[in-house]
């Protein structure tokens, strides 16, 4: 399907006519071997398989310090990218805190920011989070998990598995119950 989309508008690119000041003329074919190469390279970019595969081991997760101190044990984990300055970011922190109600010592619910704690805090303070928070050490988890954007969420079974990504606002409490099976 992918194909023929990128072979109709290659076909598109070729019939075009470009309008400078109001004169119809082809596309230089120079030009039109840029504009094509460009696409290329930008589909190529964008189809790029993403390094996380579910069922795999989970990439370790490196942090530089933990708010209070506090360090979760080892089992299975919900680990948040997080950044302040995204609005949704924030507002999923709510969510992640539920979480870590509900699933108590069974499930390490941990944020990660590459804003260090002191910004975080901001955030945090006064809100009673039972999450863990913890600075990323030089991007290092970030760069490991692939995160492009965030909000981004990884959901890690107790052997050190991937189990699911993705925004942690369409997290099911059945994929939760699956992960912890």
């Amino acid at each position: 399907m992918q194909t023929e989309t990128f072979h109709s508008f290659l076909r598109y690119i070729k019939k075009t006519r470009v309008t400078f000041t109001g004169e119809h003329r082809k596309i230089p074919k120079m030009k039109r071997i840029i504009l094509i190469v460009t696409l290329m390279l930008v589909s190529v970019s964008a189809m790029q398989a993403q390094r996380l595969v579910i069922g795999e081991k989970a990439p370790e997760i490196r942090v530089g310090a933990w708010q209070n101190g506090r360090a979760p044990g080892s089992g299975a984990m919900l680990v948040d990218f997080f950044a302040s300055s995204n609005p949704r970011c924030v507002a999923n922190l709510d969510k992640l805190n539920a979480i870590q109600g509900d699933f108590g010592s069974r499930l390490h619910v941990i944020v990660i920011s590459r804003e260090g704690i002191a910004a975080t805090a901001e955030f945090t303070a006064g809100k009673n989070y039972r999450f863990y928070l913890g600075e990323d050490d030089g991007g290092k988890s970030f760069t490991a998990f692939g995160v492009r954007f965030v909000p981004f969420s990884a959901l890690i079974d107790a052997r050190g598995h991937l189990v699911w990504t993705g925004n942690v606002a369409t997290l099911s409490s059945d994929t939760l119950d699956r992960a912890l099976r």
